[in-house]
């Protein structure tokens, strides 16, 4: 008995093991697509799809309105994939938040675009219904055959009455809130909750009606101080017109120049003195003062042409030193080299502009 129960226990572990590892269903259908509604309206939130059993929803992602209409996007990105599991053949309802847009079948493995739009729509006018009253029964033989008639046509309107009716969505709003930024909001509710009668089959169907606005621009209004009573505002009157007085123009008298004003005008070598005016005391009109300076010019100069002579003489020296001695040195050895004499290597060099008499001083110190 305890090998039977052994072997059993391994058979219902066995099979709890296959059920735990038994993949799920992946089996299913994606939507996505664009939802389009009035601009008078608020923006949706939401697409939702309800099956028979389970509900799916996709954020709506709004982009900028156009004129009076605006769209927005659901199911596209990854991270916001509609993805349906359903029967196949079964029913989908479409929902804008909480309005009914349309139905769709289930399909098995697809990828479907549903494009949807919120209308706004106008609520129907309902006629009154004129219930046509049974003629009364005539007295008579007949009277049987019209009873049995007046309950036929009462069963009839009372299997009329049980027929499920429409819901007309009665819109109730909230006070207006303080304007901001030029605008103000509300918020509007359906007190009848058609919608939820009809997701529970309450109702054939739903009536939405025109919707209040939720958004309108309103006008800020101005803030301003309040006077105080104590402050006594001066009146505006107006002041009387001064004619204006001329004032009379003063001119300064011009400054002549002379001898004896104490500047250095005119032609004068020194104030008042040279030019025009008289000698200057010392004759040379302030010669005297600047002889300094004109002797150390003359001394810097000098200095400057003996330094320039005595670079030159360098330069000259240096050219018929030790560089022009090794320089012709290599000449002549070169051209001794190719069987030439020294007559023929120095006229060759006399040609080329170099100076006989310092050939002739090399030729006699070699």
């Amino acid at each position: 008995m305890k090998q039977i129960g052994f072997i059993l226990l391994l058979v219902l572990l066995c099979v709890v093991f296959v059920a735990a590892e038994a993949p799920p269903s992946v089996e299913s259908q994606q939507f996505s697509g664009t939802v389009t509604w009035d601009k008078s309206l608020p923006v949706p939130k939401q697409v939702v799809v309800k099956g028979t059993t389970k509900v799916y929803s996709s954020v709506i992602k709004a982009m900028p309105c156009v004129d009076v209409k605006c769209t927005g996007k659901y199911g596209e990105d990854a991270e916001n994939i509609l993805r349906v599991q359903a029967g196949t053949g079964e029913k989908l309802g479409f929902y804008v938040d909480t309005t009914k847009i349309l139905e769709k079948e289930y399909t098995t493995d697809a990828v479907t675009v549903v494009d949807l739009e919120l209308k706004v729509e106008a609520a129907p006018v309902v006629e009154p219904k004129v219930e046509e009253k049974a003629p009364e029964p005539v007295a008579g033989p007949s009277s049987g055959g019209s009873s049995s008639s007046s309950k036929k046509s009462s069963s009839s309107t009372n299997s009329g009455s049980s027929k499920l009716q429409s819901c007309t969505k009665s819109w109730v709003c909230g006070q207006w809130s303080s304007c901001v930024a030029s605008s103000r909001t509300r918020s509007c509710i359906d007190e009848k909750d058609c919608d939820e009668l009809y997701a529970s089959k309450n109702v054939s169907s739903v009536i939405s009606g025109v919707k209040p606005k939720e958004v309108e621009s309103c006008v800020m209004p101005l803030v301003t101080q309040p006077i105080k009573e104590d402050v006594v505002l001066p009146s505006v009157t107006e002041e009387p017109e001064v004619e204006e007085e001329e004032v009379p123009v003063v001119q300064k008298p011009k400054k002549t120049t002379s001898c004896s004003d104490g500047l250095k005008n005119q032609n004068e070598e020194d104030v008042d003195c040279g030019g025009v005016c008289k000698a200057c005391e010392n004759g040379f009109g302030g010669l005297a003062d600047n002889l300094v300076y004109y002797i150390i010019g003359i001394v810097v100069l000098i200095g400057l042409g003996v330094g320039v002579y005595f670079f030159m003489k360098s330069r000259e020296g240096g050219s018929s030193g030790d560089d022009v001695e090794l320089e012709l040195t290599q000449v002549y050895n070169s051209g001794e080299a190719k069987g030439l004499s020294d007559s023929d290597i120095t006229s060759r060099l006399v040609a080329k502009g170099w100076d006989e008499a310092v050939l002739d001083k090399f030729l006699r110190g070699r």
